[in-house]
């Protein structure tokens, strides 16, 4: 008895550390797997250099910075426009790869490192949001230096803020276009889709007419116009109107609902296509 009493009594106890380990792992791999994306030439290439390619080409050009529009002038609502695009490639790009490496048996590998499947697929979704910093950052920075101009400070912070916040659909778009197609090929399809969206939601050029009313229905639009509201205040920009000077303009409570209707649209195409997949 006295033998068995010690043997109970001296048992070790871990108490929460596998809490604490858990965290850390996870700590650890988020920002590992983060340092793995930004080596990927292929990847920078397209969440980094193509948009800041279109900014100065489409933003710094000709008189664009001496037309005002809103709090700024047209440099800047191209350089965001181009921001938007941007992180919304990386947000994309990223919570898409996740599905592929689930496919390949990735999360299988690092369950026995104590990581599990829907940690590993949270960790995809914070790094698609990190990642979308970096074209943010970076557009925003080179819009300072070649004309881009808002009214006050506070009007780039708001901008760089709601920039990567607008991304938050586009995570769980990326996680459904993959969970849909189920192939290598999941990440390409997802980003050409994103050109299209990007034109219908105002982002490459302004629209007018039919194109314009079908456009603010996409989720691109939602985005972009979260991200110009510093600037534009809800403001559409409109090819016919901008020559008149008369604008029209969208409630921020559309503007935000279009977006959490998306969102809650790919978050659902996800959880069906995990329950078709939990099916076979």
């Amino acid at each position: 008895m006295t033998a068995i009493a010690s043997h109970t009594t001296t048992k070790p106890s871990h108490g929460g550390s596998p809490a604490r380990s858990t965290l850390s792992i996870f700590v650890h791999y988020l920002a590992w797997d983060t340092w793995r994306s930004l080596r990927m030439w292929e990847s920078t290439f397209f969440i980094l250099v193509l948009p800041a390619m279109l900014y100065l080409m489409f933003g710094v050009a000709g008189d664009v910075a001496e037309l005002n529009f809103g709090d700024g002038n047209m440099t800047a609502w191209v350089m965001t426009s181009m921001a938007c695009y941007g992180s919304v490639i990386a947000a994309t790009a990223v919570s898409s790869s996740a599905v592929v490496e689930k496919q390949h048996g990735w999360n299988r590998v690092l369950a026995l490192t104590g990581l599990s499947n829907p940690l590993f697929m949270v960790s995809k979704m914070l790094m698609g949001m990190i990642l979308a910093i970096l074209p943010t950052t970076l557009i925003l920075i080179l819009g300072a230096t070649t004309g881009a101009e808002f009214d006050t400070v506070g009007h780039w912070i708001a901008t760089a803020a709601l920039t990567i916040v607008g991304t938050i659909p586009f995570v769980f778009y990326g996680l459904a276009v993959a969970m849909i197609f189920r192939a290598q090929s999941a990440v390409a399809i997802g980003s050409g889709f994103l050109v299209v969206l990007a034109f219908l939601g105002n982002l490459f050029m302004p629209l007018s007419g039919t194109l314009l009313e079908i456009g603010r229905f996409t989720p691109m639009y939602g985005t972009g116009q979260l991200a110009h509201y510093p600037q534009a205040e809800g403001l559409i920009l409109d090819q016919e109107a901008f020559v008149a000077g008369e604008f029209e303009s969208d409630s921020l409570a559309w503007i935000l609902g279009i977006s959490l209707a998306w969102t809650v649209v790919f978050a659902g195409l996800c959880w069906l296509s995990t329950l078709r997949s939990t099916r076979r």
